[in-house]
């Protein structure tokens, strides 16, 4: 698991959100729960050239939920490599329709391009 540190400012305050890159990890044990149970935030990322990525993100996201005390989690759905057109297999629609049934918002993006600002500036 890598652990990303992004300072963002909102408002005239900076916020530091922490970022935990768990790279699709199936077994995290205690890191996962560790993460989770403080977390204000989810954001799930999924690869657009890999339709099965997307399935697995109801896992992740039940798995989180079940860990954070939270009665509401604000949550993300990222599709990634917007920049590989030709080889996308998940729909825009698809992704809408994961997004809208768990209650996240949905971007797409290409981290290839730079990082997804937006996206910090929403989570913040």
């Amino acid at each position: 698991t890598d652990v990303f540190v992004k300072t963002v400012e909102v408002e005239d305050a900076k916020v530091e959100l922490h970022l935990f890159d768990t790279g699709g990890q199936e077994v995290l044990g205690d890191l996962g729960w560790t993460c989770w149970q403080d977390a204000a935030a989810v954001c799930l990322v999924y690869d657009l050239t890999r339709t099965e990525t997307l399935r697995s993100c109801a896992t992740w996201l039940a798995a989180c939920r079940d860990a954070n005390d939270r009665r509401h989690l604000l949550g993300f759905l990222l599709g990634n490599k917007a920049d590989m057109v030709g080889r996308r297999s998940v729909k825009q629609e698809e992704g809408d329709a994961f997004a809208r049934a768990h209650g996240l918002r949905h971007f797409v993006v290409s981290t290839a391009q730079g990082p997804p600002d937006n996206v910090f500036e929403e989570l913040s």
